[in-house]
């Protein structure tokens, strides 16, 4: 009896914070092995890539931002056999809820290899949260930098220049980027937002507690980060 009432009174904390990912249209596929999740430019035509399904997530509260809904949708595109998405769709609603559409397809290496190409080089994008009113002051080539919930900092590398980059603080690490010819789009954390579910909650919950760690996130929840939040 007791459980049961445990069970009751942890009911709506676990409504509250729930999650789900719903399958709008679908067509027959396969599975895939194949771990990538390319965010389509625009240029790519739907016409030379193919349809696999529109999936829908949703979440309440700590899972209603925008990297655990792509992680969710990730990997039901995998199961599905996708490889690819276009954004069809982002909404927050109040409170606190929020809903994130993709297109889900399955692109060819060919498709994909062009896909990168349009990608931007040599520039560097930061982010801190989603959500809330902090600010907080990183380090770049020993300026100082200031960023807050729900935007990102853009800083493109100067052709043959190098840039250093920092959290501050007399603890912190740095971390030094060259310029070079086609070298990929960086996206860094300053917190542990954007980084995969394996990471632990409570660091999350605590960010402000400075780490001394710039964390990479992918790249394509990256692009799609920039797409979604404003830039400082």
């Amino acid at each position: 009896m007791k459980k049961l009432i445990w069970l009751l009174l942890l009911l709506p904390t676990f409504q509250l914070n729930a999650q789900t990912v719903e399958i709008v249209k679908k067509v027959s596929a396969n599975a895939t092995t194949d771990k990538q999740f390319e965010f389509l430019h625009e240029d790519i035509k739907i016409s030379s890539v193919t349809f696999i399904a529109t999936l829908r997530a949703s979440g309440k509260e700590k899972n209603a931002i925008i990297p655990k809904l792509f992680f969710k949708l990730r990997d039901k595109s995998h199961e599905l056999g996708g490889n690819s998405f276009k954004l069809v769709s982002y909404e927050k609603r109040p409170p606190g809820e929020a809903t994130l559409v993709l297109d889900v397809f399955n692109a060819a290496g060919e498709i994909l290899k062009t896909n990168r190409s349009y990608e931007e080089v040599n520039t560097l994008f930061v982010f801190l949260d989603e959500v809330g009113d902090e600010e907080y002051v990183f380090v770049i080539n020993e300026i100082d930098r200031k960023i807050k919930s729900g935007a990102y900092y853009r800083y493109d590398i100067p052709e043959g220049r190098q840039v250093d980059i920092s959290e501050g603080g007399l603890m912190s690490g740095t971390q030094t980027f060259r310029w070079k010819e086609k070298q990929p789009t960086i996206f860094f954390t300053l917190t542990d937002f954007g980084l995969p579910p394996h990471h632990n909650e409570p660091v999350y919950i605590a960010r402000y507690f400075n780490t001394k760690r710039l964390n990479q996130i992918d790249r394509n929840l990256g692009k799609l980060l920039i797409t979604l939040l404003k830039p400082i």
